[in-house]
């Protein structure tokens, strides 16, 4: 960090001149966080990743996405960290979806031998939303629309009287591990910020 501030301290930017105006092109979205105590099983994790999926679900969303790949990371408590990920079935800007590919992943990753301090969770692999979606025998296109339109509906919901008007009963469990907002929280740094 301290030589990324003294770069741009002294001026000092490598990235092309992009025309006034221009944005870059989003490959990824996601959010990650350090737990307020350490995740002692898969419900503490489970509670911590449907927190995180649900704000990279409604980012995507609010920028007309669909992903392709879920991908997790996670640290134990001695700081090692461990970083796995998976192609879905489908496209999907579903937050459930999202938890439970990570949990998945997640489960096939890890075996309680040390605590976890943080969890991250991604997605990558984007389409536009509007464009047409692969259905196959056993997936009911309506069911999905109106799960589409519902997560549209609580995007809207929490963003005229807050996150914490309409949640998950899943999440009130345990409100020291669910009572953070990574929606509002995460922070955004410029490409340049991180390139030598």
């Amino acid at each position: 960090m301290g030589y990324v501030l003294f770069r741009f301290a002294n001026g000092l930017d490598n990235e092309p001149v992009a025309p006034a105006g221009s944005a870059p092109v989003i490959k990824s979205i996601g959010n990650s966080s350090t737990a307020p105590r350490d995740l002692e099983n898969d419900g503490d994790v489970k509670i911590m990743m449907m927190v995180l999926a649900e704000s990279v679900g409604r980012r995507m969303r609010e920028q007309g996405f669909r992903c392709s790949t879920v991908s997790i990371s996670f640290r134990d408590n001695l700081l090692n960290g461990t970083v796995r990920q998976r192609k879905l079935e489908r496209f999907t800007s579903d937050s459930d979806e999202i938890a439970r590919a990570g949990m998945e992943l997640f489960r096939g990753s890890w075996d309680w031998h040390l605590p976890l301090r943080s969890v991250g969770i991604s997605c990558s692999g984007f389409e536009h939303e509007s464009g047409p979606f692969q259905l196959d025998l056993f997936d009911d296109g309506e069911r999905r629309l109106r799960r589409e339109r519902l997560e549209k509906t609580v995007d809207s919901l929490k963003a005229r009287f807050g996150n914490a008007c309409i949640q998950r009963a899943a999440l009130l469990g345990d409100k020291k591990l669910s009572g953070f907002n990574p929606y509002n929280d995460h922070v955004i740094h410029p490409v340049a910020y991180f390139k030598p």
